[in-house]
């Protein structure tokens, strides 16, 4: 396979404009005259690219983006709602054991709870929270579940 080097024309540009028209969105970007691509000025207007962007600090630095933060967090939360022996003692009351009998050759709390979590979020690890929507909801619903029954009941 060739390089994507060999595909992609990379430069720093600023976003100055964003609107909707009745074609789609169109974004305006500035690009320093030093940073513009040749192969950008030869191009004919019309021409389609494939586009990645990533936002960068004020020291020049990649910043995650939204989502992905909240991606992040929410597999954070699902590790340490899995490890909460209230949290578990909530989920499997709530599954009612419907979902999958607990192994009995030793399968731990937390291998459980998880194991009862994905099922109920219908992935097949936490790690999809980040990309499975649908899951990502089904988590969200279960958090304020769990934080409205029992953790505001308790004080």
């Amino acid at each position: 396979m060739d390089r994507a080097k060999d595909y992609t024309l990379s430069f720093e540009a600023v976003k100055t404009s964003f609107r909707q028209t009745k074609d789609g969105y169109h974004l305006t970007l500035v690009l320093h005259p030093n940073d513009v691509p040749q192969d950008l000025f030869s191009s004919w207007v019309g021409t389609r690219y494939q586009c990645a962007m990533v936002q960068l600090s004020d020291d020049d630095q990649p910043m995650k983006t939204k989502e992905s933060i909240e991606s992040d967090a929410n597999i954070q939360q699902a590790g340490m709602l899995c490890r909460s022996p209230r949290f578990q003692t909530w989920i499997h009351q709530r599954a009612l054991t419907d979902i999958e009998e607990r192994d009995v050759w030793g399968e731990s709390e937390e291998d459980h709870t998880v194991r009862v979590l994905t099922k109920l979020c219908g992935i097949s690890s936490r790690k999809e929270l980040a990309t499975d929507l649908e899951g990502r909801k089904i988590f969200k619903e279960l958090c304020d579940a769990y934080i409205e029954e029992v953790e505001n009941a308790s004080g």
